[in-house]
C-alpha cells in the first residue's frame, strides 16, 4: 500500500480538532465546545485566541475557527539532489464550526464539525500531488458532541483520543513543518514530530466521561471503537478498547504555571491475537516566559509512528508478538513579550522500537532535532522559520529518510 495513503489515512486532520479540554493552554470553560480548533500556543500571538463566535440568543451560539498555513520547504538528503516545495506544514488547513445551545445555567451541550484541506491539488486519495486539472480533497473527521454538567462531562463521537494528545499538542512544530514525511510529493501534512519522540493521537470514535474538577485536577475515562491495523485484509468488528487520563494544571502566580498528565490505552489487535497496551506521562513548566516540557511514552504492541501501525515482530517459532517502543521527546523555548512576540525554541525526540526477528532483539531508534523562531508580526498572523534534521524513521524508513530540512512560512489563525 503506497505510503502516501499512510500519510492520507493518519494524518490529514491532523489536531485541529483537538479538545481545548486536553491542550494545557486551553484550559475549558463550562460553556465552551469540548472539542474545538487546536489554536496557536499563546506565547506566539499577541492577541487573545477565541475563534469567531456569533451569538444568535440567550441559548444558541456558533462559533468558526481554524487556520490556514503555506511553507515554503527544502530537503536535503546525502548523496542526493535538494528537494523544494510549497506546501502545508504539520497541519493542514482546518475549518472547524461548533453550535452551543445553553440549556441552562449549568448544562451546555456543544458539538464540533470538522473539516480539513490541504493546498496541494492531490485528488480523493491523496496519493499524487499538483497533477493537472486535480482538486484538494475535502475531509470531515471531528464529528462531535459533548455535555457539560455539574456532576462531570460525557463526550461522543470522533475525535482525537487521549493518548499522546499533550504531545503533540505542545510540539513546537506543531504550526511548522518538522520533520517531514511527504518531501518528494506534498501531500496535506508533513507529519512534523510524529515517529520522532510521540505517536499520533488518531482520530476515535469514543464515549469519555470526565470529572469535575477539583484544584485545577481531573480524570477522564472512556471506551473507544478499537483501531484496525493498518493495511489489515482481515477486519475484526465488535471490538471495544479502554484509554484513561489524568491531568492536573497549577498556576503559582501570574508566571509560573505547571501542567502534568498521564494516560493509558488497551486495546486487542488482531495480528496479535492479544491486547496491545501503550501509556505516556507529560510535563510543562512555564516560568517568566520559559517553557519547558518533557515527555515518555512506552508499549507493548502499539507500534512507534501512528496506533496499530506496526508494532509486531516474529518469535523464536515464527509467530507474530507484540514489539516493545518507547519515545521521548524534550523541548525549551522563550517567548519575548513585545507589541510583535517573538518566540525562539529547541526541540529533541527519539521513538525505539524492538524490530529484532527470530526471537532476537534489535531496538532500532529515530531522531528529531528542530530549531524553530516565531515571530507574531499581526494578531493573528505567525512567521516561522526551522531547521530540522531528522534520522531514517524506522517504521516508515522509505517515507521519512534521513535528511535536513529548512522550512520558511506563515499560519493565519482565527
Amino acid at each position: 500500500m503506497s505510503v502516501f495513503v499512510l500519510c492520507s489515512v493518519l494524518f490529514i486532520g491532523l489536531v485541529n480538532s483537538a479538545s481545548a479540554q486536553d491542550a494545557p493552554d486551553e484550559a475549558p470553560k463550562a460553556e465552551a465546545p469540548m472539542n474545538e480548533a487546536a489554536p496557536a500556543p499563546k506565547a506566539e500571538m499577541s492577541a487573545p485566541y477565541n475563534g469567531l463566535v456569533l451569538t444568535l440568543n440567550d441559548q444558541w451560539s456558533l462559533k468558526f475557527s481554524g487556520q490556514l498555513n503555506t511553507y515554503f520547504v527544502a530537503n536535503m538528503q546525502e548523496g542526493k539532489d535538494a528537494i523544494f516545495g510549497v506546501q502545508n506544514g504539520l497541519l493542514p488547513a482546518s475549518l472547524n464550526v461548533s453550535p452551543m445551545f445553553k440549556a441552562s445555567s449549568a448544562v451546555t451541550i456543544s458539538g464540533n464539525f470538522g473539516l480539513y484541506l490541504g493546498i496541494p491539488a492531490s485528488g480523493v486519495d491523496n496519493s499524487k500531488s499538483n497533477v493537472a486539472l486535480d482538486f484538494s480533497a475535502v475531509d470531515i473527521r471531528s464529528l462531535s458532541f459533548s455535555i457539560a454538567t455539574p456532576g462531570g462531562t460525557f463526550f461522543l463521537g470522533r475525535d482525537f483520543g487521549q493518548f499522546g494528545l499533550d504531545a503533540i499538542l505542545n510540539d513546537i512544530s506543531l504550526l511548522g513543518v518538522g520533520g517531514n514525511y511527504s518531501f518528494a510529493n506534498p501531500q496535506h501534512t508533513t507529519l512534523g514530530g510524529i515517529g520522532y519522540g510521540y505517536i499520533y493521537a488518531d482520530r476515535l470514535v469514543q464515549i469519555n466521561y470526565t470529572t469535575p474538577t477539583f484544584g485545577n485536577t481531573s480524570v477522564t475515562v472512556g471506551i473507544y471503537d478499537a483501531i484496525n491495523d493498518f493495511g489489515a485484509t482481515s477486519i475484526a468488528t465488535g471490538i471495544i478498547g479502554w484509554h484513561a487520563k489524568a491531568k492536573t494544571d497549577q498556576k503559582f502566580g501570574e508566571n509560573v504555571g505547571l501542567y502534568i498528565s498521564a494516560t493509558f490505552l488497551a486495546q486487542y489487535r488482531s495480528v496479535l491475537s492479544g491486547m496491545a497496551i501503550g501509556w505516556d506521562a507529560f510535563l510543562k513548566f512555564n516560568v517568566y516566559g520559559f517553557s519547558l516540557i518533557g515527555y515518555i511514552y512506552g508499549g507493548d504492541g502499539i507500534g512507534d509512528v501512528g496506533l496499530m501501525v506496526g508494532g509486531t515482530k516474529t518469535n523464536g517459532s515464527g509467530k507474530v508478538v507484540a514489539a516493545s517502543s518507547l519515545g521521548y521527546y524534550g523541548q525549551l523555548s522563550y517567548t519575548i513579550k513585545m507589541a510583535m512576540p517573538l518566540t525562539i525554541g529547541v526541540f529533541y525526540g527519539a521513538s525505539t522500537i524492538d524490530q529484532g526477528t527470530g526471537g532476537k532483539s534489535d531496538v532500532k531508534a529515530s531522531t528529531r532535532i528542530t530549531g524553530s523562531v516565531a515571530l507574531a508580526v499581526l494578531p493573528y498572523l505567525i512567521l516561522r522559520a526551522e531547521f530540522t534534521n531528522q534520522s531514517e524513521q524506522k517504521t516508515l524508513p522509505a517515507a521519512a529518510p534521513k535528511a535536513n530540512i529548512v522550512n520558511v512560512g506563515a499560519t493565519f489563525a482565527f
